[in-house]
């Protein structure tokens, strides 16, 4: 069983739920406890496999598993369809996908481990998988974030803090995102702590931008100098022509206004 003894001890409750519960086919977890990479922080991600027949309405069923686990409320949240967050009174929080067989989602199948039902992995995974959305590309996530610097910019020429501090907040996350894709990484953030380097996160921190015109103005302009930084791109990812047209655009216009 993967992770601390308080994390062991949620999931074996969690298992103990579903033992005789004849809908229930693999009960598995993912992410850092799947990896084997875990800490006293981490949550608990698990994917529950389903018989066809099966009726299960995520919420519902998450109520229901939070009764047996400690008999109070709990918050649960909804996320997708099939899937919840749920944080216990207790602060321990774990996220559940409930799905039928030979649906599981192909990008978990590497961080798959299965603790739990009636099959077990290779089981699992012969019955099939599915691809959920496709890899959005780094020519894709350029476009956006050019997008959101033009927004910024005509929010700061009109004045209006929250709606720039809003779309400088998109901007900085698609930046950090080619990052991540460049790398073949799948999680922006995790991307960043990980493998930037003590220049780049610097960099990105200096897009981080207070209440007030002069500091978002100052993050934009950190934005755009980014935008093209090999540093961010490593090496992987160069604007397209009609990119650095509007980035030069950009930057003649924000150069206007200042």
């Amino acid at each position: 069983m993967p992770g601390t003894s308080a994390q062991q001890a949620l999931l074996r409750g969690i298992i103990s739920a579903y033992q005789s519960d004849e809908r229930i086919l693999a009960v598995g977890v993912l992410g850092s406890l799947g990896r084997g990479t875990w800490d006293e922080w981490s949550d608990l991600d698990l994917d529950v496999v389903v018989a066809d027949d099966a009726v299960v309405d995520a919420v519902t069923e998450a109520r229901a598993l939070c009764e047996v686990l400690c008999g109070s409320d709990a918050l649960i949240v909804p996320t997708r369809p099939g899937e919840v967050d749920v944080l216990l009174s207790s602060l321990e929080q774990f996220s559940i996908r409930y799905h039928t067989l030979g649906t599981t989602n192909a990008h978990i199948i590497d961080d798959l481990k299965i603790i739990g039902g009636r099959l077990d992995h290779a089981a699992v995974l012969d019955a099939g998988v599915v691809h959920s959305l496709p890899a959005r590309s780094p020519e894709l996530i350029a476009s956006e974030a050019l997008r959101f610097a033009l927004s910024v910019d005509t929010s700061l020429r009109r004045g209006n803090v929250w709606q720039a501090l809003r779309g400088l907040d998109e901007l900085r996350w698609r930046l950090q995102e080619i990052f991540a894709i460049c790398l073949g990484q799948p999680r922006p953030a995790h991307a960043i702590d990980a493998h930037a380097s003590r220049a780049l996160k610097d960099k990105l921190g200096k897009l981080l931008a207070q209440g007030d015109l002069p500091s978002i103005r100052q993050a934009l302009a950190n934005a755009l100098s980014l935008i093209d930084d090999d540093e961010l791109t490593t090496g992987r990812f160069t604007l397209t022509r009609a990119q650095r047209t509007v980035l030069e655009a950009l930057l003649r216009r924000f150069s206007r206004g200042r």
